[in-house]
């Protein structure tokens, strides 16, 4: 399983006590985006679609491309931007003959996405009871 996460780095620390209780940790992998803005630029629908496509089998690009109803010019650059974010990994396969193709995989068996966006301090001060209410309550 993966886990893509938003955040700092300090929200990702993993705790002990699975292993404090004997449990084994399960292997996965954790992307994370330092902003949002970064986050909604890897993860839209049109990826997500494409990984949901992959799924459990190596596909080559014009496969995936023909099963999309997309142009394979127009997939490549959703690979080469999931592909740092180990999302997917290709690889270069011989045909038989002398072509080459390349093959995508996806890197686990799930991916889960979740965001952690933190609160910033506030510039504004909060006043409480507001002025007009003192005493009313």
């Amino acid at each position: 399983m993966s886990r893509l996460w938003t955040g700092s780095s300090l929200a990702f620390t993993p705790r002990p006590e699975p292993l404090d209780r004997g449990e084994q940790l399960r292997p996965g992998l954790t992307v994370s985006f330092e902003h949002p803005a970064d986050f909604r630029a890897v993860i839209t629908p049109a990826h997500v679609r494409l990984l949901q496509e992959i799924g459990r089998r190596a596909v080559s690009i014009f496969a995936l491309a023909a099963a999309l109803s997309r142009d394979p010019l127009a997939v490549r650059p959703n690979v080469a931007l999931l592909e740092p974010q180990s999302l997917v990994r290709t690889r270069r396969v011989r045909n038989p003959g002398h072509a080459t193709r390349t093959l995508l995989e996806i890197t686990a068996a799930s991916i889960e996405l979740g965001a952690l966006i933190q609160r910033r301090a506030s510039k504004l001060e909060p006043v409480y009871p507001p002025p007009d209410l003192k005493g009313t309550q």
